[in-house]
């Protein structure tokens, strides 16, 4: 069944407390304010300008460092430091006022690289970054040196399984990489990539799925992508065959055979097998517990699945979105976090839902981005790091956004990329490390860009 609808509703366990920063510039006379909103304010209108948000503190002369510090009597714990012309932001869980230091790197220059259409982007533990490079059949890893090794190629397994247009990209507790092939519709894992490559020393490589499925009936279709659960099983989507399904760990795999896991779909075209049908799946996540989730792009729905066997998927969000006039179309990016919240992204509705276990559902952010000016248009992937903060890229908007579980919205990057000429023109993939560091590719360029959890010094 769906769920209960709201539109933004914001926490905190604090009661309402705002900082009032006065500018010092009679051409800059204006305040800049954080609102701290109390615990369980439901139904907000739906206009982000109304959630904490980044600001940009404009404050000239030389007094402006004792203004900014003589505040903090009015409930702001934690001093201010730095240049005045930072962006600031409210540290919501703390109740306080921080400057936000941001600033992008070019992490992969695509040309000089090679990486041509990266579609996929994991973090391992190590710091290792993967890189999909999807025209040339390849994945790329970067070390936390900077260094930069092919790891497969489209010879695939060297033993005539080939990796033809690879698009999706997990990596599992154990530092094991798994790609699927979009054309030659199959799913490789390597093991535990960290000091090999495909020239001097070739990584073990097992096409653990291919388009024959699960062996039975049911067959695996343009597979797009992948996600790892907690027990390290691994779950593919077949865009082109309306269904998805989970490969048995390979901890737990068998060692002989064509095909060495157990593989079961876990849903197909028939959705929940009561009449909601799944169409163009384009989004899969997996959130604690086990339980799985696939978007229908065609259908504009979601659908939870439950572990085990027999898990009978249950629709949680279709067109209406969250019933009360914000709707959901296109959806593809899925994300899930570690309460159990799984958030899905419009791509033709322009927003972003939060879906909780209990089916609450609620707008996160929509078309209108930050609230001050940086819009959200086609958001694309979503990833959530450790501490449930949300991102999420906008296609045609050209930028990322944050949200973190108080609502408040910053935007981490934009057109300008890393501001030193290196342009975003077309974000795809993102993927957030253990740091809450956030890894972006780029589709036109090839390349992929690094912005720094915002730090509070």
């Amino acid at each position: 069944m769906l769920g209960r609808r709201h539109s933004l509703a914001y926490r905190t366990s604090n009661p309402l407390r705002r900082c009032t920063f006065p500018s010092t510039s009679s051409r800059h006379s204006r305040l800049v304010e954080f609102f701290l909103m109390p615990r369980l304010l439901p139904l907000f209108p739906p206009r982000p300008a109304q959630r904490p948000s980044s600001y940009r503190l404009d404050l000239r002369g030389a007094t402006a460092a004792v203004l900014v510090l003589a505040v903090m009597c009015l409930g702001c714990r934690d001093s201010i430091s730095g240049d005045v012309f930072d962006d600031y932001v409210c540290d919501d869980p703390n109740n306080d006022a921080r400057r936000v230091i941001l600033g992008s790197t070019q992490l992969v220059d695509g040309i000089a690289s090679g990486v041509s259409s990266p579609s996929g982007v994991a973090v391992d533990s190590g710091g290792n970054v993967f890189v999909v490079s999807n025209f040339n059949d390849s994945v790329l890893r970067i070390t936390p040196e900077g260094d930069i090794d092919e790891i497969i190629d489209s010879t695939g397994d060297r033993l005539g399984n080939t990796l033809d247009e690879p698009y999706g990209l997990a990596a599992d507790s154990q530092g094991n990489v798994y790609v699927s092939g979009n054309v030659s519709q199959n799913v490789f894992k390597i093991a535990v990539p960290t000091a090999c490559e495909v020239e001097d020393a070739p990584c073990g490589i097992t096409q653990i799925i291919d388009e024959a499925g699960d062996l039975v009936d049911n067959a695996l279709g343009t597979p797009t992508e992948v996600a790892i659960d907690t027990h390290d099983d691994v779950y593919v989507l077949g865009t082109g065959s309306n269904n998805a399904f989970r490969i048995m760990a390979p901890g737990k795999c068998k060692t002989s055979g064509p095909i060495f896991c157990v593989i079961t779909e876990i849903v197909d075209s028939t959705g929940d097998r009561m009449g909601k049908l799944l169409t163009d799946p384009a989004g899969l996540a997996t959130t604690t517990g086990d339980v799985v989730y696939v978007s229908g792009r065609g259908s504009n729905n979601v659908f939870r699945i439950p572990p085990g066997p027999d898990g009978i998927p249950t629709e949680i969000i279709d067109a209406t979105g969250d019933g009360m006039g914000n709707g959901l179309s296109s959806p593809i990016g899925l994300a899930a976090d570690s309460e159990g919240n799984v958030y899905v992204a419009g791509s033709l509705s322009d927003n972003v839902f939060q879906i909780t276990p209990d089916n609450d559902i609620a707008v996160i952010i929509d078309s209108t981005g930050d609230g001050d000016g940086s819009v959200l248009s086609f958001p694309l992937r979503l990833a959530v790091d450790s501490n449930d903060i949300v991102h999420v890229s906008g296609r045609t908007s050209l930028n990322v956004f944050q949200i973190t579980p108080m609502g408040t919205v910053t935007e981490l990057i934009d057109e300008d990329g890393d501001g030193a000429g290196n342009f975003l023109e077309s974000p795809e993939a993102i993927a957030v490390d253990s740091n809450g560091d956030l890894y972006l590719t780029d589709l036109t360029s090839g390349d992929v860009f690094m912005t720094p959890k915002p730090k509070c010094p």
